[in-house]
């Protein structure tokens, strides 16, 4: 997915103080926000998630994908950094994208983009 994509996106805030990914998803934000809400509640049950995992939230069918270096250094986890910067908190977590089939194609699924990501986020 290009870095030029123009799609409304929604994240989750919080999720990392109880050591689980924060997650984003891109598309209208109500749908995305269900979704978010009822994976960060499987998340916050047990559930375990890792790039390639397919889960279901929402009804809807999903594959956890990871988030290209391009997308964090151009500001889209922006409100996430604040918060922890306001709140004193850690800046590192993990951070996943959650695509729909919808999204098509999945090149944030590359090996390189993964490598990425966890170098930029400290993992």
């Amino acid at each position: 997915m290009a870095v030029t994509d123009h799609r409304p996106w929604t994240y989750t805030i919080g999720l990392a103080d109880h050591g689980l990914p924060e997650l984003v998803m891109l598309g209208p934000n109500r749908r995305a926000a269900k979704v978010l809400d009822d994976l960060a509640g499987q998340l916050l049950a047990g559930l375990g998630l890792e790039v390639g995992t397919r889960v279901t939230a929402n009804g809807e069918h999903l594959l956890i994908g990871a988030v290209h270096r391009d997308h964090v250094e151009r500001g889209l986890v922006a409100t996430w950094v604040a918060f922890h910067e306001w709140a004193g908190l850690p800046m590192r977590m993990q951070l996943f994208q959650v695509l729909t089939e919808s999204d098509g194609p999945h090149p944030v699924l590359s090996a390189r983009s993964l490598a990425s990501a966890r170098n930029l986020l400290g993992l």
